[in-house]
């Protein structure tokens, strides 16, 4: 009974990843990104220059595998990260919304606007207190800095990445040094220092975490990757809440291997089991409690936490319309004073919202939030208008700023590639559900998905689908 109840749970995941992975290899497929309206022979110039590199590093073509092809593997990835800094260094312009207030609140913590944004967005302290802190060490608070910190942050998570793959399925780790390489190229976000960047790395170790727990034989090794594990989870909640959705997946995934394997048959195991899960937890209490003091005792700027927007609001403003950012709702917590007057008009709306789309409307929306989601492979740049903060300063039709400003030449170009790295990098995993180690295969023993994940955690709307999936993704790391 205890077989067929997990292989239908298996079948079940399968069926719920085909479905999601399906759709959003479909709405990258038809992603207005590969429109060639004004699309220009520099596309052609760089896919040429793509190509190549795959043959060079990914076949026996050019160079057989071996040392040669290892060093041009590395070179590549050396010269797109030297690349990111220059575009850094030419085209670090000031930013606007979110990233813009953090920054504006190093140099004018008094302003009443700035008081009131952190007052309702307590969210945002922690990566404020980062922020000024790095400011304070190294004595600068200029956008390019910011720019090489957020640089920092997703080089190193992706070389975090390398460090997964080595340890769950190391034939593969040289084709995923290949995809972060294109990957650096085609992602400009680095130039909006904030925390959808700067929690890479921390979800990268989160994942490196989960793989080695559950490739790990030794008690000790299983303690330490534990650790780190839950560690990794709480920073990752200060950072950014939604990048926590792996933490709960992979709580899932251990709940599974604990009845897959029947761990109360062994006392010796069980003994330990129970004795990690309470230091993970008194961990988990200690840090959680540690960090919100911190926060609490913060100095950098002055916060009223009554006004702060709670955690309904964005579960209702996430089923409205389309699932993305909705201004009415907006407003309406910037006019509430009480929080519970928040909380009570945020749940009115979610239960009315639910209620219109009924049980099959529901499914319906979030099988399409999950393709707007992820559809963009620029991760939604410029997907809801500009925001430059003084777009009178950027010069259009220069350099860099040709291929990510709003009226930039070549902009639809960046789109045009971004989407077809995209598309290549979704399919590449979709074609190894049909392998037999099938979704182990194309989920956690496959560290190239983590670029994924920043689509789901990045996405323009309310993380609803994002954790469906991402659960999906490590569940099915037991399906064997």
């Amino acid at each position: 009974m205890r077989q067929k109840i997990l292989t239908g749970v298996d079948r079940s995941v399968l069926v719920l990843f085909s479905l999601l992975f399906g759709t959003t290899v479909i709405s990258a497929g038809l992603s207005v990104n590969l429109k060639l309206t004004d699309v220009t022979l520099w596309s052609v110039g760089v896919l040429l220059i793509g190509g190549g590199s795959y043959v060079l590093t990914q076949t026996n073509l050019w160079l057989s595998p071996g040392t040669r092809q290892l060093v041009v593997s590395w070179s590549l990835f050396i010269a797109a990260i030297v690349g990111q800094v220059v575009v850094a260094y030419q085209f670090h312009p000031a930013i606007g919304f979110d990233a813009g207030a953090v920054h504006d609140a190093l140099r004018h913590a008094d302003d009443v606007s700035l008081i009131g944004y952190f007052s309702q967005n307590i969210n945002n302290l922690p990566i404020l207190m980062l922020f000024d802190a790095l400011a304070g060490l190294f004595h600068t608070k200029s956008w390019f800095f910011f720019d090489v910190v957020s640089i920092v942050c997703v080089d190193l998570a992706l070389l975090i990445n390398i460090g997964t793959m080595t340890l769950v399925q190391r034939d593969n780790w040289r084709r995923l040094l290949w995809l972060e390489t294109v990957f650096m190229t085609v992602f400009p976000w680095i130039l909006v220092p904030y925390t959808d960047t700067v929690v890479m790395p921390v979800v990268a170790l989160l994942l490196l975490a989960a793989a080695g727990l559950l490739n790990s034989r030794r008690w000790s090794l299983r303690a330490i990757w534990s650790l780190a594990l839950v560690l990794a989870g709480v920073l990752a909640y200060f950072i950014k809440p939604s990048a926590m959705i792996p933490a709960i997946a992979v709580g899932l995934v251990i709940i599974r291997r604990i009845v897959q394997t029947q761990l109360w048959r062994d006392w010796r195991k069980m003994g330990q089991g129970i004795l990690l899960a309470i230091v993970c937890v008194a961990t988990v209490v200690g840090t959680v409690q540690w960090g919100q003091h911190q926060i609490d005792q913060q100095t950098v700027i002055r916060v009223n936490k009554g006004l702060a927007i709670p955690p309904i609001h964005f579960m209702s403003m996430g089923v409205a319309g389309d699932g993305g950012y909705n201004e009415q709702d907006a407003l309406k917590m910037a006019t509430l004073p009480e929080r519970a007057d928040k909380v009570a008009y945020s749940k009115t709306q979610l239960l009315k919202r639910l209620r219109q789309r009924g049980v099959l409307g529901y499914v319906t929306f979030l099988i399409r939030k999950q393709g707007l989601n992820t559809a963009d492979g620029s991760f939604a740049w410029l997907r809801e208008g500009h925001f430059f903060a003084n777009l009178n300063d950027v010069q259009l039709w220069r350099g860099i700023e040709a291929w990510l400003t709003p009226s930039g030449r070549h902009l639809k170009d960046f789109q045009f590639l971004a989407q077809i790295w995209w598309l290549f990098f979704t399919v590449n995993n979709l074609r190894w559900v049909a392998t037999p180690d099938r979704l182990a295969t194309i989920t956690a023993t496959r560290a190239d998905w983590r670029i994924y994940v920043f689509a789901l955690i990045r996405g323009w709307t309310q993380p609803v689908c994002d954790s469906i999936f991402a659960t999906v993704l490590f569940v099915g790391r037991e399906h064997r």
